[in-house]
């Protein structure tokens, strides 16, 4: 099976940029309309993107690279370093394992064959029988690194 990408939207906004105009869609064919069309286009973005000034060549390059599908903006997510829990099984080769948590992070409802005894300053002793199953948290890099996403610089609680 092949990963899909979602592309969702703000409101009126989306990858795209806002729906109003139809800027969204022209930002889909920006390269095929004329330079009117695509300059309103950008106008619409810079606005929406919080980008003042001037539109020349490297601001509209910076629109076009912080819009639509791209890779997953870092400050939303590390696609490289997600946490991840791995399975494991203990074995120690001499019956039962323990390890000392805090009280307050014993679960609710204990796995069977678990066995909780006070370990004296807030904390818990957890003895849990040979083969028991945990999950050690590692990262991991995602299969999936781009995404359509609001467009740079948008800020939906300004609204």
């Amino acid at each position: 099976m092949k990963p899909l990408p979602v592309i969702a939207g703000f409101g009126g906004v989306n990858a795209a940029g806002r729906s109003s105009a139809h800027h969204a869609y022209r930002r889909t064919i920006i390269d095929v309309l004329d330079a009117g069309a695509a300059d309103a286009t950008f106008r619409a973005l810079a606005g929406l993107m919080g980008i003042k000034g001037e539109l020349d060549d490297n601001t509209r390059g910076h629109i076009l690279a912080h819009t639509l599908i791209r890779g997953i903006d870092p400050s939303l997510l590390d696609v490289r370093q997600v946490g991840w829990n791995c399975r494991a099984r203990l074995t120690t080769g001499q019956g039962a394992a323990s390890f000392e948590v805090a009280a307050r992070d014993v679960p609710d409802r204990l796995p069977p064959g678990w066995v909780v005894s006070p370990a004296g300053g807030g904390r818990v002793r957890i003895t849990v029988p040979e083969g028991a199953d945990v999950f050690l948290p590692v990262t991991r890099s995602l299969e999936v690194s781009a995404a359509g996403q609001l467009p740079t610089g948008f800020d939906p609680k300004s609204l």
